[in-house]
């Protein structure tokens, strides 16, 4: 069935290079981030429950709280519903972000996301931290933007009669980022949240074993991967955080 979407089985293919990290180039890393997101947009606006919610009139809603991962037609919902949209960046502060809230970072001073370069970069990183930036920009502008606005308009022309508005109209609210923006430099504007942690629910007792091994114990490493599946980490990996820890 997934073969079916090629879009998204190529997407499914694709996921497993963002999991290893294992790319050519960081430039090609962009663009594949970019393109998951385009396949990961039509494969959701595919879905029967999303189509039948695109077809709903008789509905109100206060607010749409989305993810903010490049899924960008989505955000028609908040015109659609006429209501405000809040967004969730789970993965720190993108670039990507940065623009929903109208900033725009100097290129050759704060870090790429891609670029795992600090403050502290040389003349030479500066200029590859700001080709980067260049890259994704035109990137997004000319082929990623573009193709979201033709997605939006193609699932939400019978909500709009036909004629369904420019993402461009669409406005943010706010994003709410799980992250804390206190360990860089990186501007923000009032309109972005943070607040780390977002994603821990109420605390649960732990298990007798592991209460006893904390207790017992002087000193206690605790290392978490949230909701990472460790089957799916190649073994070199694992094993050399293992022996780091």
């Amino acid at each position: 069935k997934l073969k079916k979407n090629a879009n998204f089985y190529q997407f499914l293919v694709t996921s497993k290079d963002i999991f290893t990290g294992k790319f050519e180039s960081d430039i090609t890393h962009i663009k594949t981030m970019y393109q998951v997101g385009l396949a990961m947009s039509e494969f959701v606006l595919n879905n029967t429950q999303i189509k039948k919610l695109i077809k709903r009139s008789n509905m109100r809603y206060d607010l749409i709280l989305a993810d903010h991962i490049l899924i960008d037609s989505l955000f028609m919902f908040s015109l659609k519903y006429d209501c405000p949209l809040v967004t969730l960046g789970i993965d720190g502060h993108a670039s990507y972000m940065d623009e929903a809230m109208g900033i725009t970072p100097s290129f050759t001073i704060v870090p790429h996301s891609m670029s795992k370069y600090d403050y502290t970069m040389t003349f030479k990183q500066r200029c590859y931290n700001a080709l980067l930036y260049m890259y994704e920009a035109a990137i997004r502008k000319f082929s990623y933007l573009p193709a979201q606005n033709k997605l939006a308009k193609k699932y939400f022309k019978d909500a709009f009669d036909g004629q369904p508005p420019e993402l461009s109209k669409i406005q943010i609210s706010a994003i709410i980022v799980n992250a804390h923006r206190d360990f860089n430099n990186k501007p923000k504007v009032s309109a972005q949240v943070d607040i780390p942690g977002i994603q821990i629910k109420s605390l649960k007792p732990l298990n007798e074993n592991l209460q006893r091994i904390y207790d017992d114990s002087k000193e206690v490493i605790y290392f978490s991967f949230g909701s990472y599946k460790m089957s799916e980490m190649p073994k070199a990996k694992f094993n050399a955080i293992l022996e780091a820890l």
